[in-house]
């Protein structure tokens, strides 16, 4: 799974709803390795998110709760304030705990190549939401 953070394109193993490796080189790809190690909560897939604001041309705010309703966004950390399985108690220390989102839209990833996202039902079935950044689904107009 990629995110852009800070210019660079940070890739992370995932296993079991859970980031357990990063598997780029950078310093950036570094310091988020060594934030996994040390706090393992961190690594929590803590949301999936499907915003649809960005299909039709708003623009980011600058604030991540209003700029996460522009598209796909993944959170890691914290969870348990929606539901969630890891709390606060699941971090090393109060000052540890975080849920910091990630917004999949050009304009707040613009070096994330296309992003896809199909939906895996109970019996299998696989519906496709996103395909190369675009909703394949109907949002609404």
């Amino acid at each position: 799974m990629p995110v852009e953070l800070d210019g660079e394109i940070v890739r992370y193993g995932i296993q079991e709803n859970r980031a357990v490796e990063v598997l780029t080189k950078g310093p950036v790809s570094q310091a988020e390795e060594e934030r996994l190690n040390a706090e393992p909560a961190y690594g929590n897939l803590a949301e999936l998110g499907l915003g649809v604001l960005d299909a039709y041309g708003v623009q980011p705010a600058g604030e991540i709760l209003l700029d996460e309703k522009l598209g796909l966004h993944i959170a890691f950390g914290r969870s348990d304030h929606f539901g969630g399985a890891t709390g606060a108690d699941d971090f090393s220390s109060p000052e540890a705990v975080v849920h910091i989102d990630r917004v999949y839209t050009p304009s707040m990833q613009p070096r994330i190549p296309q992003v896809s996202c199909t939906l895996v039902m109970p019996d299998g079935a696989r519906v496709p939401l996103i395909r190369d950044s675009v909703w394949v689904v109907d949002i609404g107009s």
